[in-house]
């Protein structure tokens, strides 16, 4: 019997390629969801704009043709992007069709405002266009660069697309705009180990459970987005949609953050007793009568406040904390507040008398000290959770521009909060 084998054509487009040409796709857009998803602003998406976009606001925007190939050299390693390479080429044919739909009149600000990425698993180092390009951004030659580029339109059959590609790209009069935005980008042949380390750099996971959360996310993404993908939908994520809906994903897989006890009060350079938070509490009465013990109370709440806040905004700023961990702790502090206040005040209005004002404000306060709080998946021990509630308490802060969320007195938002 004769075995049949699949001819030459069926071979360039089995169906394994196929599948490992979309995992390659998808592995990219995971990878720039996990790089992006600190910024909030930003829409990383999947199969709309192009293989992967990545869009700032309106009109900035990273088009990404993202290519894999499975063809590899007598070594066995992954083939060069060739000077002639068909990925390149019709990459760049893709875009060329996409300025050439712009409005001529708008086609400058347009290419000010895109950049257009080749992502490929085939190396580039040798590549002459890639030189080239390299070249041009160093030198800025347009001329160079053209001449450079007619020599691989020279070096191979005259009639052939190719050739067609690269003539008609040299042809344009937005070349040199467009070129300015060309990026070449050599990734491995696998995703995988790079995903697994954005994992723990920028979405901190322990490396003991980074696996586990790797195939948590991949099964997790893919079911989010089935139907969009047999639907034919573009898929679209914010990085405060992403960092929302896998929330659970990432917190399986945190570890426990270590916070500082040993920042130096001697660098706090304020008066302690001009802090909102000191005086909201002064507004209640909480602070001792003598002169001696008040102060010592204002200095203590003031080093519990000064530890937390430090705290906060260092884990923040080094990426150790992000958005949403801060977002849980604000809506943790601003319900177990409101449920003391309103029951504190439940019997009272504006018209009570002031000393029972004060002892429903200090009835407040002191159930709030009793609360433990946790910060980044990691509780805070009791002296945090009071530097926690006084920050709440506090003036606004660059992380968090609205503040104060939170007072004691009956009126404290009309006493304290600034519109």
């Amino acid at each position: 019997m004769n075995t049949i084998v699949p001819s030459k054509e069926q071979s360039k487009h089995s169906a394994a390629d196929i599948f490992i040409a979309f995992e390659y796709q998808w592995d990219f857009f995971v990878l720039s969801l996990l790089s992006k998803s600190i910024d909030s602003t930003v829409e990383v998406s999947f199969e709309l704009f192009d293989d992967v976009a990545i869009q700032q606001g309106q009109s900035s925007i990273v088009l990404c043709q993202v290519k894999h190939s499975v063809q590899k050299s007598k070594k066995g390693k992954t083939i060069n992007l060739s000077n002639r390479d068909v990925d390149l080429w019709k990459t760049i044919s893709i875009w060329i069709k996409i300025i050439d739909e712009i409005d001529p009149s708008e086609r400058d600000n347009y290419l000010s405002n895109i950049e257009f990425h080749l992502v490929t698993n085939k190396t580039s180092e040798k590549n002459q266009f890639v030189k080239a390009l390299n070249s041009f951004i160093e030198s800025n030659n347009i001329s160079d660069f053209k001449s450079k580029v007619n020599e691989i339109a020279q070096s191979g059959k005259s009639d052939s697309e190719i050739t067609d590609a690269i003539t008609s790209f040299l042809s344009k009069s937005y070349l040199e705009k467009f070129v300015k935005q060309i990026v070449v980008i050599s990734k491995p042949d696998c995703l995988r180990n790079e995903i697994l380390a954005m994992l723990h750099t920028r979405a901190f996971i322990a490396k003991s459970k980074v696996n586990q959360v790797y195939n948590s996310l991949m099964t997790e993404l893919r079911d989010a987005v089935k139907s969009d993908i047999e639907n034919r939908k573009a898929i679209v994520f914010t990085g405060e949609t992403f960092a929302n809906r896998f929330h659970a994903v990432f917190e399986m897989g945190r570890a426990n953050i270590s916070f500082r006890h040993d920042y130096d009060f001697n660098d706090f350079d304020g008066d302690p007793q001009k802090l909102l938070f000191i005086q909201q509490l002064e507004a209640i009465n909480e602070l001792p009568k003598q002169e001696g013990k008040r102060l010592d109370a204002i200095v203590s709440y003031t080093k519990e406040w000064f530890q937390f806040k430090n705290n906060l905004h260092e884990l923040t700023d080094n990426n150790i904390l992000i958005g949403d961990d801060i977002l849980k702790l604000s809506n943790d502090v601003q319900a177990a507040w409101n449920n003391y206040h309103n029951s504190a005040y439940r019997m009272l209005d504006l018209c009570s008398s002031e000393d029972e004002l004060c002892k429903a404000g200090c009835s407040v306060i002191d159930n709030m000290r009793r609360e433990y709080f946790n910060l980044g998946n990691t509780p805070l021990e009791q002296m945090l959770s009071h530097g926690c509630i006084y920050y709440y308490s506090n003036t606004p802060t660059h992380l968090i521009s609205d503040l104060p969320y939170i007072g004691w007195h009956i009126d404290w938002e009309s006493k304290f909060k600034k519109s």
